[in-house]
């Protein structure tokens, strides 16, 4: 689980060949709560490289359309949470 304790797990999203989704709260220094996902590199997974392009490509886009980043680490990102249905879900419906 992440080890940030600003960071509250509510559940599992997903999981692929490369890492793990979460659903969660961040916690903020004013007491309010912001929903977020955490993605989380699975350990031994050989995507490391492919994890911290991730990182420095949506810390590098400030757009409406792209989920933002709030922060991460090599093993972990924590991004902005969108509500509705899954692209998967969308494709299915066309």
């Amino acid at each position: 689980m992440p080890t940030s304790p600003e960071v509250q797990i509510i559940r599992r999203l997903a999981v692929g060949g490369m890492s793990e989704l979460f659903l969660a709260h961040l916690l903020n220094k004013d007491g309010s709560v912001t929903p977020v996902v955490v993605k989380r590199l699975l350990e031994g997974a050989p995507g490391a490289a492919y994890f911290r392009r991730e990182r420095e490509a949506l810390s590098s886009i400030s757009s409406p359309h792209v989920v933002r980043l709030i922060h991460g680490s090599d093993t972990e990102l924590v991004i902005e949470y969108v509500d509705g249905p899954d692209l998967e879900a969308i494709l299915n419906s066309l």
